[in-house]
């Protein structure tokens, strides 16, 4: 029963990955059915899929730059700079 149940199902580990690897890619028919599997029988990896989902659901409604999305003069030139440094977009 126990080989039986491990080659069905995830660990959290690879069940992690396959949640982010599934929001990038179609995932394998298998693939589906194991993250499935573990939904059901885990509310913490049932919690982290539609966390993942949502997080990158609201990700995808918003504007693709920042400083579109605010409106002017929120921040200083100065603040918009060491933003921009720290992020690695200017020097």
């Amino acid at each position: 029963m126990y080989k039986l149940f491990s080659k069905f199902c995830l660990n959290c580990k690879d069940a992690t990955r396959l949640v982010s690897e599934g929001r990038e890619r179609p995932l394998t028919f298998m693939e589906k059915v194991k993250l499935k599997i573990l939904c059901v029988m885990c509310p913490f990896t049932k919690r982290y899929r539609e966390q993942v989902d949502a997080v990158c659901d609201g990700v995808a409604n918003q504007p693709d730059c920042c400083e579109e999305a605010l409106p002017e003069k929120t921040l200083c030139e100065e603040a918009r700079a060491r933003i921009k440094k720290a992020l690695g977009g200017g020097s």
